[in-house]
């Protein structure tokens, strides 16, 4: 395995992973950059390892993604949007919300090229939670 696929998965193990790590992979799934090798050893050792035991996202990164969320929620006055995504669920987590953590990618492929996002998920104080990826800029609940 190469050095940079050791050090993600060395993350992984530890529990969370870092916006450089989560960048790295889906330039290798969006073929990119040969960074790590698609086959049996890096990237779909990486990928298992985070479908197994979902990382948590870094604290700067939780605080950006939730000022993020709650700002296409409410207006900087505190007023809901008229034009808020959520549904009463994730509007419940939102306010009881714990971590952010990276559920996977998300294939948004076509015909002609490969397209991968981050798939996040929300978690709440309540064990519950959602799933959510951006695409062209717009929120996409799951």
């Amino acid at each position: 395995m190469s050095k940079i696929g050791n050090t993600i998965i060395n993350e992984i193990a530890e529990g969370f992973i870092s916006k450089s790590s989560i960048t790295i992979i889906l330039r290798n799934l969006n073929n990119s950059s040969k960074s790590l090798e698609k086959g049996e050893d890096n990237l779909d050792r990486i990928l298992s390892a985070i479908d197994l035991t979902p990382p948590r996202i870094q604290a700067e990164q939780e605080t950006q993604g939730i000022e993020w969320l709650n700002n296409l929620r409410r207006s900087p006055t505190g007023k809901e949007r008229k034009n808020n995504p959520f549904n009463k669920l994730e509007e419940f987590h939102l306010d009881n919300f714990s971590h952010f953590t990276l559920a996977g990618f998300k294939d948004l492929s076509n015909v002609y090229r490969e397209f991968y996002v981050p798939l996040y998920r929300v978690n709440s104080t309540n064990e519950g939670g959602f799933n959510y990826y951006m695409a062209g800029g717009e929120f996409i609940s799951e």
